[in-house]
């Protein structure tokens, strides 16, 4: 079902692991199981035992660092704003700073080809990116690489990227500000700002694919909320022992413990009052 094909040799046996799952690049750092199917990326991680990050972003007040090249190229497109991959589906405007960022749009939003799929046994998840495949794994391992060096902070996370946006927790650096006219909001992510950047255009770009509803969402997590309203599935369980309620979201969850533990952390604000509630609405 693959009609993919190439010019030179070498492509295509790198391209075949794909679907052998062959990794025949091992890291030989004591303790690490890792493998890769391509030297380079095999390269990329030996980098994250030793901290080493040789790019480094120019722009001024930027502290940025990164381990490859092709990575500061991706960042430098966040200051300049320039997203030079355009989705080549017609009456799609989006448009992206890396040409993969285009194809997971493209499998997600328009064809739902999800061709990464986990090889743990019984676990029939599948994505459209290969790093989401990478960071799924590490629900199955727990492992986790990239550790907090803030003194006092043990936190430790299965991806690089998590751990700069915690690091941003201790500093406060916000270096992703909205460009809309007047408006002052930063966010720590870029993710975070794109999903802000909605609210001024209106956007609306995830779809509900259940037949009949025409329901369109601003980002994915609200889809998938939404998408449960379909299936009827309550992922998130309470934990009290006898207690068999279960919930769409975490939010219902956390309501719901509340009448176990009697927590009320509302309070209201009103002079000489002090009434107190299990639920915001309740004030």
């Amino acid at each position: 079902g693959c009609d993919k094909a190439f010019a030179e040799a070498g492509s295509l046996v790198k391209h075949i692991r794909i679907h052998t799952g062959e990794k025949p690049y091992k890291c030989t750092e004591p303790g690490c199981e890792q493998a890769f199917s391509l030297p380079r990326s095999l390269a990329h991680h030996i980098l994250t035992h030793t901290g080493e990050k040789p790019f480094k972003c120019a722009e001024p007040g930027c502290n940025r660092a990164f381990t490859t090249s092709q990575s500061l190229v991706y960042h430098a497109r966040t200051h300049t704003g320039e997203k030079p991959f355009k989705c080549t589906e017609p009456d799609c405007n989006q448009a992206f700073t890396t040409s993969g960022g285009r194809v997971t749009h493209i499998r997600r939003i328009h064809t739902g080809e999800k061709p990464y799929k986990c090889t743990e046994p019984g676990c029939d998840k599948a994505f459209a990116a290969s790093g989401n495949l990478l960071k799924h794994t590490r629900t199955h391992t727990g492992e986790k690489l990239y550790k907090c060096t803030e003194p006092g902070c043990e936190q430790a996370f299965a991806q690089s990227g998590s751990l700069v946006t915690h690091i941003r927790t201790h500093t406060g650096e916000k270096p992703f500000k909205c460009a809309e006219p007047g408006c002052l909001q930063a966010f720590t992510t870029s993710g975070s700002l794109v999903t802000h950047m909605r609210t001024h255009t209106g956007e609306k770009p995830y779809k509900c694919t259940e037949p009949g509803c025409d329901k369109t969402f601003a980002t994915s997590g609200s889809l998938l909320k939404h998408t449960r309203t379909h299936t009827g599935e309550k992922p998130y369980k309470c934990t009290e022992p006898g207690c068999e309620q279960a919930f769409t979201q975490p939010g219902g969850l956390v309501a719901h413990m509340r009448t176990h533990t009697g927590e009320k952390p509302f309070k209201c604000a009103e002079p000489g009052c002090e009434q107190t509630f299990a639920q915001y609405g309740h004030l």
